[in-house]
């Protein structure tokens, strides 16, 4: 009798305390979803078509982690040559000034570059070059033996073929001068610059 007469004086009491436990309770399970649905939203990879748009008009404007160029990153720079379609492309890894960058950041600093992709993994980038395509190679030595290189403005000097003809057949002025690289223009001075240097 004693707990039900403590009861009706304090059941404003009791009414308060219940309303606030259960305030309390739709605002704890709000809270828990809420966090809960941006965990899986960071977690998310990003789509191909979200990575395309990143940095359009039509892109969220808050940069998530998966558009930021990291160490790791591999850079492709596309050159096409608008005479003949060609492309030339080279590829590195991000350099350290480039770390950390966004889409739009990116974009700012490469502004005559077309971005095509931009994901954490991989960034492309593409520039038109009026004209063709022309290949010149650098004859020099390697090993011991004549060897020719292409030269190109995107990678520098990479070898094309290492030939069986010994420098040390040649003069000391011949040694000398493929030593610092002899620039040959295109295929046809090529065949000619070797077959000078086999006889």
């Amino acid at each position: 009798m004693f707990i039900l007469e403590t009861l009706r004086r304090n059941k404003s009491v009791i009414v308060g305390v219940t309303v606030c436990v259960a305030v309390w309770g739709v605002f704890a399970a709000a809270g828990y979803l809420a966090l809960r649905g941006l965990s899986e939203a960071e977690q998310k990879p990003a789509s191909e078509t979200e990575i395309m748009l990143a940095g359009s008009e039509l892109a969220p404007t808050i940069a998530r982690a998966e558009d930021i160029i990291k160490p790791t990153t591999n850079i492709t720079y596309e050159y096409v040559y608008s005479e003949d379609g060609a492309v030339e492309s080279a590829n590195e890894l991000a350099p350290y000034f480039l770390i950390n960058m966004t889409r739009k950041k990116f974009a700012e600093v490469f502004e005559e570059w077309e971005v095509v992709k931009f994901s954490t993994e991989n960034v492309i980038v593409r520039k038109a070059i009026e004209g063709a395509k022309i290949q010149s190679y650098i004859v020099g030595e390697q090993d011991g033996y004549i060897s020719v290189f292409y030269q190109s403005p995107v990678n520098g000097e990479t070898l094309k073929e290492k030939t069986n003809v010994p420098l040390s057949g040649l003069s000391e002025d011949e040694q000398e001068r493929l030593r610092e690289g002899v620039l040959v223009s295109d295929e046809d001075e090529l065949l000619r610059v070797l077959e000078d240097y086999s006889s």
